[in-house]
């Protein structure tokens, strides 16, 4: 009979579904380290013993099935967050358990809970109803500037429309000081409408971005949205005379012209 290697007992624990996915990836770096090693320390070694009990121990405890909702619930927070999110690993974690018999910690139950109003419960129609014409003002700020934030969340808001975002990192993006600025802006009025005479203003910033437009005269052809998160920050689409290509310039950077 083959002599069972320790190699080989990792290599069974890493596969082992009655292990939890922490502990089979766990398994896995200790399986990693002895093949660079060759060997593993007392601190290590102990561990291999530990999993292989927890692993038994799982194997006695009677089944349990995966609740239906449990199920929708993490699929939502697949759909609005990804795989790799805290959210969803939290929920495979909780359903692993669940599988196996055991019981959830009172905090576990609460976080469950919270999850489930969050994802399941009024936070969607709340959205729907108050959040999502500013959701997709602050979505293309984000997407227009280039920032590297809220990725995932900016690009879903903006290509589905049936798309909810998590509450807490919905409300995390809507309230830091840009997005209230941006909301702000697009509030208020434009200044200038299609057709109207416009020039750029003369300070240091515009003759530093826009030298060879200054003193000319142009012609507003579109109004756009907001492209910065400040005073003004609107953009607006504008034609010099004279010139074969439009420009898109912020409103913080031009005037009526003058007669």
């Amino acid at each position: 009979m083959a002599r069972i290697t320790l190699a080989d007992r990792l290599t069974t624990l890493t596969n082992d579904e009655n292990l939890t996915q922490r502990d089979r990836d766990f398994a896995e770096s200790l399986l990693a380290h002895l093949r660079k090693k060759k060997s593993l320390t007392r601190g290590r070694r102990v561990w291999v013993d530990r999993l292989e009990a927890r692993a038994a121990e799982a194997a006695k405890a009677p089944k349990g099935e995966v609740p239906a909702d449990m199920k929708a619930l993490h699929e939502k927070i697949v759909e609005r967050e990804g795989a790799s999110s805290w959210s969803a690993r939290f929920i495979e974690s909780i359903m692993e358990q669940v599988r196996r018999g055991r019981t959830l910690s009172e905090r576990q139950r609460a976080i469950l809970d919270e999850k489930r109003e969050e994802y399941t419960g009024s936070w969607t129609s709340e959205y729907r109803s108050d959040y999502r014409e500013h959701a997709v003002l602050i979505a293309r700020y984000y997407k227009t500037s280039g920032l590297p934030y809220y990725g995932h969340m900016v690009g879903s808001i903006l290509s589905n429309e049936e798309y909810v975002p998590s509450k807490r990192a919905f409300l995390k993006m809507y309230k830091n000081r840009y997005a209230q600025r941006v909301v702000e802006q697009a509030s208020a009025a434009p200044v200038y409408a299609v057709r109207d005479c416009v020039q750029m203003r003369s300070n240091h910033t515009t003759r530093a971005k826009y030298s060879r437009y200054i003193g000319k005269k142009a012609f507003v052809v579109a109004v756009g949205g907001i492209i910065e998160a400040a005073k003004g920050g609107r953009g607006y689409t504008i034609l010099f005379l004279g010139d074969p290509k439009p420009i898109v310039v912020e409103e913080r950077y031009i005037m009526k012209a003058r007669r």
